[in-house]
């Protein structure tokens, strides 16, 4: 699966869900995972969790997050903001 792909099907999974007070905790993230270093990501996982099946799955996504270009980061970011506002407006 594209990275790219992958990440927004991450995002609209997690935001989709209006049973959960789930917005900032998934903004948070999304600008962790696409612009901050690998460190940063664990430090920030490492906070929330200690079950190593979920952070092996967001390095996995910080990988595939790795790959894109800035370009690439850049040109998902309104997708994202829209998705976000959608969430915001359900709480």
């Amino acid at each position: 699966m594209k990275p790219t792909l992958l990440f927004l099907l991450l995002i609209l999974a997690c935001s989709c869900n209006s049973a959960f007070s789930i917005c900032e905790p998934v903004k948070s993230f999304v600008k962790t995972v696409l612009f901050k270093s690998d460190d940063e990501v664990e430090k920030e996982v490492s906070k929330h969790t200690e079950d190593s099946d979920a952070k092996n799955a967001v390095f996995k996504l910080k990988e595939c997050v790795n790959e894109l270009s800035l370009l690439q980061k850049a040109t998902l970011l309104p997708v994202v903001r829209k998705v976000m506002k959608n969430c915001d407006s359900i709480q």
